[in-house]
């Protein structure tokens, strides 16, 4: 069994520096090994008592995969490529569960404080949707140009009147990335404003 691994191991390190020569064939036979990433990061999750959901388990597993090709040239055919990559989703999954956790002791005073550390843009939008007397439809039609997750986000936040590290937690994702889509969805919205403020007042 030994052997097998090490045989194993060595003809996966072959493969390893032929994609890393750029021989497209060992590229995608390597990315379709890399499919096994998806399936760990859920089994490590499920251990930890499944503290990620499903969008912090692609998030987990699209980090690992990059990690894997960025220190391809590391490997050196000890085991086979799984063997090794497991390693990494075993790792990468125990930091984004102990962020989370850090992030979850932080909800409370976090939501006490969201309000008033809101910027600006916030309010921008919102005054420009009063004065505008946007309606329900006006809204959607206007999320309707942002970016998926953008537009759910906002809409947990404005129409659901979730707190962030609510949205974060229902999401299964950190707050930080969930204040990048926030804010990132309002500053487009802004701009999808303002051309109506201008037109207004031509």
């Amino acid at each position: 069994m030994v052997a097998d691994r090490l045989e194993g191991g060595a003809e996966d390190l072959l493969l390893a520096q032929r994609a890393l020569a750029c021989d497209l064939e060992a590229q995608e036979a390597l990315a379709i090994r890399l499919r096994c990433v998806a399936r760990f990061v859920a089994e490590r999750n499920r251990r930890l008592g499944s503290p990620l959901g499903p969008e912090g388990i692609e998030e987990v597993s699209q980090t690992v995969v990059l990690q894997v090709w960025k220190r391809l040239d590391q490997f050196r055919g000890r085991a086979r490529i799984e063997t090794w990559t497991y390693a990494f989703c075993r790792n990468e999954t125990m930091n984004a569960a102990r962020r989370l956790q850090r992030e979850r002791s932080r909800t409370l005073s976090l939501a006490a404080l969201e309000g008033p550390l809101e910027p600006s843009v916030a309010m921008a939008v919102h005054q420009g949707a009063v004065d505008q007397g946007l309606v329900d439809d006006d809204i959607e039609a206007l999320l309707a140009h942002l970016a998926a997750r953008e537009a759910q986000v906002v809409r947990l936040r404005h129409i659901d009147d979730r707190t962030l590290p609510e949205i974060a937690l229902l999401l299964g994702l950190s707050v930080s990335s969930i204040k990048t889509h926030y804010y990132r969805g309002l500053t487009k919205l802004r701009a999808l404003l303002e051309p109506i403020d201008k037109g207004d007042r031509l």
